[in-house]
C-alpha cells in the first residue's frame, strides 16, 4: 500500500494530474459564464423555497421529499449553502461544477490506476474522460450537480475500498462505506456499486467463493436495498402515466443502452432531449439489432479473457453494463418517453474508457510515435467537440434551439421554451412553443399550459375553452382538470368546481406535482368552508399541512377552521404555525389576537398586535384594536 501511494504522489503521476486537471480547465472553462438554464435549473434553485433559506425547516424539507420525482438531499443542501453566500450568480454554481468534473477524473486516475498497475493506462482513461463531450451536459447543466456529487463520492468509496482490502484497513473500509452513503443522498444511480465492487474482487482474483466476499458487502447491500426503495417510490407515478407491455418496455430498455453507448463511441448530434423514434416492439429490427450488437461486445470481451487471459476488456464490459442498467430504465420524463441523456453514462462511460485506454496504451507500447499521435489526436477531437457544445449550453435559447434542429418536434423541447418566454413574460412566443405548428399536434399537457398562461393574464373566458378542448380529446387529464376547477370556483359553482378538483387528484398523480397537490387540497378546503362542512375543509386543511408542513397559508385557514367549530386550542397551536412560517400576513394575524381576545387572554392579544404594528404600522384594525385594549379599564 505505501508503495502504492508513493506511486501516485511520484513526479510522473503529479505530472499527470496537472495535465488532466489542465485538459478539464482548457475545455469547460467558458461554461463557468454560462447561465441558468430552464427545465431543472428553475425547478432545482432558481424558484425552490427550500434552497433560498437555510434553516431546520428547509434541510427537513429537503430531507423528507423528493426533487419532485429524485431523491437527492445532499445535492440540495450544496445549493442551499452556495445561496446562502452568493445568491443566484451562475458563474459560482457552474464553477462548483466544474471543480467536481476534475475532482471526478483526478479520482478516476487513481482508480484506473489501481486496478490495472499502469499509469498509462489510468492517466489516458482519465484524459478521455476529462475532454469527452457527452460530459458536457452534467459539467454545464447546474442542475446535473447530482451526477457530479454521487460519482465524486462513488470514485472516492471505491478507491478506499481498494485501498482499505490491499492495506486491511478498518478505517478506510468504513470510510467506503460512509462515502457510498453520501454518494446515495446526492443521487440514488450508484446503488450498483455492490456489484461493481465483487466485479473488482474477481478482477483482483479474490477466491470467488469466499464467504467474506460476500459478507464484507452487506453493509453496502443494505444501503442500496434502502435508497433503491425511496427510488421506487419517487418513480412509480411517472411511469403509471405510460402504458407500456413489458416487451415494449424490454425493447425500449435495449435499445436505449445501445443508443447510449453509441454517443460515447461517436459523440454527434449530442442533445438535452432524445426523444423516441420508430416502434417500441421488442422483434422490431431496431431492437434485434441492439441486441445483437450487445452479445457481440460481450463475446469479444470473453473471447479475449478466455484465449489470451486478458481481464480488463470482460471487466470494462460487465463495468458498462452494469453501470448503465438502472439508468437505461429511466425513461419518462414530463409524462414523455426518451431514450436516454447525456448524464446517464458519466459513470457507465468508464468501462468503455478503460478498455480504449488499454488500446492505446499497447498500440503506444507497438510503436511508440504513431500510438502517442492517434491518442493526442483523439484527445484533441473529443475535447474540441466539447468546446462547442459547452457553448450549446450557454442559455436556455441555445439549448434548446440547438436541440430543436436536431429533433424538431421533441415537445420537451418546446415546452422549455414556452416556459421561459412564460417566465420573462412573452405570452405570445409562449403559446408559439406550446403550440408549435399544426402538423405537430400539441398535446394535453401544452394546451393546459396555453390555458394556464391565460388564466393568469386575465383571458378568463378563453382559458375555459382551452380546458374544456382539453378534456374533450383526452376527458381525464387532471392539470386541465385543476385549471377548470379553479375558473368555475372563481364563478362561485362550488359543486362543480369540487368534482374536477377530485378528478385532478386522481387522474393525475404523474403530472401534478407535490406542491400543487397542497394547493388543491387548500382550495378545496375553501369549498367545503362555503358549504358549512366544516369537518370536511378541516380534513383538506390538514391534508395540505400533511404533505407539505411549510405551507403557511393552510395553517392560517386551519385556525379560522378551528375557530368557527369551537376549538380554540386547536386554532392557536394552527395560527402559530402560519405566524412562524410567514408572519407578514397581518389579516391572519389580526384574526389570531381577536380569538385571544375571546378567550381572555388580553396580554397575549396586546404582543401580539404589537408586533403587528411594530412591522406593520399602517396597518389600521390591529391599530384600533391596541387601542382600545389599552384604553380599557
Amino acid at each position: 500500500m505505501i508503495a502504492l501511494i508513493r506511486r501516485m504522489t511520484s513526479c510522473k503521476s503529479g505530472l499527470a494530474m496537472l495535465v488532466i486537471l489542465f485538459s478539464v480547465c482548457a475545455v469547460y472553462y467558458a461554461s463557468v459564464f454560462n447561465d441558468f438554464v430552464a427545465l431543472d435549473d428553475s425547478l432545482l434553485l432558481v424558484h425552490n423555497p427550500n434552497i433560498h433559506e437555510l434553516s431546520w425547516r428547509t434541510l427537513r424539507n429537503i430531507f423528507t421529499s423528493y426533487d419532485p420525482e429524485l431523491y437527492i438531499p445532499l445535492t440540495l443542501f450544496t445549493y442551499q449553502l452556495q445561496y446562502l453566500f452568493f445568491g443566484l450568480q451562475p458563474f459560482t454554481y457552474h464553477l462548483v461544477n466544474l471543480a467536481l468534473h476534475a475532482m471526478n477524473a483526478l479520482l478516476l486516475f487513481m482508480l484506473v490506476y489501481a486496478l490495472s498497475k499502469s499509469r498509462s493506462v489510468g492517466f489516458i482513461a482519465a484524459l478521455l474522460f476529462a475532454v469527452h463531450p457527452v460530459n458536457v451536459e452534467a459539467v454545464a447543466w447546474i442542475a446535473a450537480r447530482k451526477d457530479l456529487l454521487s460519482t465524486a463520492c462513488f470514485l472516492a468509496a471505491f478507491v478506499s475500498y481498494l485501498r482499505a482490502e490491499r492495506a486491511g484497513s478498518r478505517s478506510m473500509f468504513a470510510a467506503s462505506i460512509f462515502l457510498f452513503f453520501l454518494g446515495l443522498l446526492s443521487k440514488v444511480t450508484i446503488v450498483i456499486l455492490p456489484l461493481l465492487l465483487l466485479l473488482a474482487d474477481w478482477y483482483e482474483g479474490k477466491d470467488m467463493r469466499s464467504r467474506r466476499v460476500y459478507t464484507q458487502k452487506i453493509p453496502f447491500v443494505l444501503l442500496s436495498v434502502v435508497f433503491c426503495i425511496i427510488a421506487i417510490v419517487g418513480k412509480v407515478n411517472l411511469f403509471k402515466a405510460i402504458n407500456l407491455l413489458p416487451s415494449e418496455y424490454f425493447g425500449l430498455v435495449v435499445q436505449s443502452a445501445v443508443f447510449a453507448g453509441s454517443k460515447i463511441v461517436f459523440p454527434v448530434n449530442l442533445s438535452v432531449a432524445y426523444p423516441l423514434l420508430g416502434s417500441l416492439e421488442i422483434l422490431s429490427l431496431p431492437s434485434v439489432l441492439s441486441l445483437l450488437l450487445i452479445v457481440l461486445l460481450g463475446a469479444l470481451s470473453l473471447v479475449q479473457y478466455y484465449r489470451y487471459k486478458r481481464k480488463l476488456p470482460l471487466f470494462s464490459y460487465l463495468f458498462f453494463l452494469l453501470s448503465y442498467a438502472q439508468s437505461a430504465t429511466n425513461l419518462v420524463k414530463g409524462g414523455e418517453i426518451y431514450l436516454t441523456s447525456d448524464r446517464y453514462v458519466y459513470i457507465a462511460q468508464i468501462g468503455v474508457l478503460m478498455l480504449v485506454a488499454w488500446g492505446l496504451t499497447c498500440l503506444v507500447r507497438r510503436s511508440r510515435i504513431i500510438g502517442t499521435l492517434f491518442t493526442a489526436l483523439l484527445i484533441v477531437l473529443l475535447g474540441t467537440v466539447a468546446v462547442r457544445q459547452t457553448s450549446v449550453w450557454y442559455n436556455t435559447d441555445t439549448l434548446f434551439d440547438h436541440a430543436a434542429s436536431i429533433y424538431p418536434q421533441a415537445p420537451l423541447v418546446h415546452r422549455a421554451k414556452g416556459i421561459e418566454s412564460m417566465n420573462q413574460g412573452d405570452f405570445m412566443a409562449a403559446v408559439r412553443h406550446f403550440l408549435r405548428s399544426p402538423e405537430a399536434n400539441p398535446g394535453p399537457y401544452e394546451l393546459s399550459l396555453v390555458g394556464k398562461m391565460l388564466y393568469s393574464t386575465g383571458k378568463i373566458v378563453k382559458a375555459k375553452q382551452t380546458f374544456e378542448f382539453v378534456l374533450s380529446i383526452s376527458p381525464e387529464y387532471g392539470i386541465a382538470h385543476e385549471g377548470i376547477a379553479k375558473i368555475l370556483q372563481d364563478e362561485g359553482k362550488n359543486e362543480e368546481s369540487l368534482s374536477h378538483y377530485l378528478i385532478a387528484l386522481k387522474a393525475s398523480e404523474a403530472l401534478i406535482s407535490s406542491q400543487k397537490r397542497v394547493v388543491i387540497y387548500n382550495n378545496m378546503a375553501a369549498l367545503y368552508q362555503a358549504k358549512g362542512d366544516h369537518e370536511k375543509e378541516i380534513e383538506y386543511y390538514n391534508k395540505a399541512v400533511a404533505l407539505d408542513p411549510s405551507f403557511p397559508y393552510a395553517y392560517y385557514n386551519l385556525g379560522a377552521a378551528y375557530t368557527d367549530i369551537g376549538q380554540p386550542a386547536k386554532a392557536i397551536d394552527a395560527y402559530r404555525k402560519g405566524i412562524e412560517l410567514l408572519p407578514s400576513l397581518t389579516s391572519a394575524r389580526v384574526s389570531y389576537a381577536k380569538l385571544l381576545l375571546s378567550l381572555k387572554r388580553n396580554e397575549e392579544a396586546i404582543a401580539e398586535l404589537s408586533s403587528i404594528l411594530k412591522q406593520h404600522p399602517e396597518e389600521k384594525e390591529a391599530a384600533s384594536l391596541l387601542t382600545m385594549l389599552r384604553g380599557a379599564p
